[in-house]
């Protein structure tokens, strides 16, 4: 396996340890089972979805914050300024899927949860079985379009009839689905004030997000080219000019300028960087969708990582590497692309 997944893996032995330690009732036995997970992950986005969601940039500190949560939040009566700082802090939050966003299959619209019962208010709906093995809070009310590259760990799914009673905002008790409660003291709405604004808050940056996804093109379309593999000009560059990948992809990039010796030498081996340099990809709608899909996420977070590059550069290069792997520029669905990007993430173990 690709080394740099520690970050997820301690992410679902914390998530492990809070479930211990705040039984209620039987969380299902493959909930964090790593190829259950895998299974899961290959299944996609869908409705009824639980899933743990981050920024991909704050992987490293996702832990730590879920290990504050274990150790402050067990119930609202230990919690206080502090402790609800470095709740939220962490930047990862549960959803539940309403679903996939029809024009944009890159985007889920779902609803915030919070695997604690003590954090709700008049607005959330508590859910009393849920397959954490706790129960959660959800707020239908506050609904939002993300990303679906923020989703992370999937949690299993809540029965249909469940979900979509949460989706429409109706309490059922028997069904286990009750309506929140304003808290009464007033120390305890003010930290569950705060919490519910700084999660909505974390949602909000993820909901703006969706904006800078890269456009979608027709695909098929005469624009389509071929443009030089990301991957085999960075290997190009390490092996002609000596440097490192990280030193290389700054090169490749434009965040770094040759020496007239580097310019030089990459000449003599015919190597150039001209079309590397602002480059614009055109890429097959289904490509696109597919590289934003949670299942590419952690080889996302590895090539960015390698290649020295930022997220979203280091997902087009894994796109555009698929891209020039494949034996045609069109015609290819989403499982096809899905197949490509397999062997570009292969090749980078």
């Amino acid at each position: 396996m690709m080394e740099g997944n520690d970050g997820v893996m301690n992410l679902q032995t914390t998530i492990q340890e809070y479930i211990t330690r705040r039984y209620r009732h039987s969380a299902d036995a493959d909930l964090l089972e790593p190829n259950a997970i895998s299974e899961r992950l290959s299944q996609g986005v869908g409705p009824a979805q639980i899933w743990l969601a981050s920024d991909p940039d704050d992987d490293e500190d996702v832990a730590d914050g879920a290990a504050d949560f274990i150790d402050d939040m067990d119930s609202i009566d230990d919690a206080d300024t502090a402790e609800c700082d470095a709740v939220s802090g962490s930047k990862a939050e549960y959803v539940l899927v309403d679903r996939v966003d029809e024009e944009d299959p890159r985007l889920a619209w779902v609803i915030p949860l919070v695997n604690n019962e003590y954090i709700q208010d008049g607005t959330a709906l508590v859910i009393d079985q849920t397959p954490l093995g706790v129960a959660m809070t959800a707020w239908p009310c506050s609904r939002m379009r993300i990303p679906v590259h923020v989703l992370d760990v999937p949690l299993k799914s809540l029965p249909i009839s469940t979900a979509q009673m949460i989706i429409a905002n109706r309490e059922n008790p028997d069904m286990g689905v009750v309506r929140g409660q304003v808290p009464q003291v007033a120390r305890d709405k003010r930290i569950i004030d705060r919490y519910v604004h700084d999660m909505l808050e974390t949602f909000l940056v993820w909901s703006l997000a969706c904006a800078q996804l890269p456009p979608l093109h027709v695909a098929g379309s005469s624009s389509l080219r071929r443009t030089p593999s990301r991957g085999e000009l960075l290997r190009q560059v390490v092996q002609t000019l000596g440097v490192d990948p990280v030193e290389a992809g700054q090169l490749i990039e434009g965040d770094a300028k040759l020496t007239e010796v580097q310019r030089a030498a990459l000449q003599a081996a015919g190597v150039s960087l001209e079309s590397a340099v602002g480059r614009e990809l055109t890429l097959p709608v289904d490509l696109l969708v597919e590289v934003e899909q949670p299942a590419w996420r952690q080889a996302t977070l590895y090539y960015a990582q390698t290649h020295g590059i930022q997220i979203p550069s280091a997902r087009m290069a894994l796109a555009q590497d698929a891209f020039e792997l494949a034996a045609r520029p069109s015609g290819h669905g989403r499982e096809a692309w899905r197949g490509a990007l397999a062997q570009v993430v292969a090749g980078l173990e």
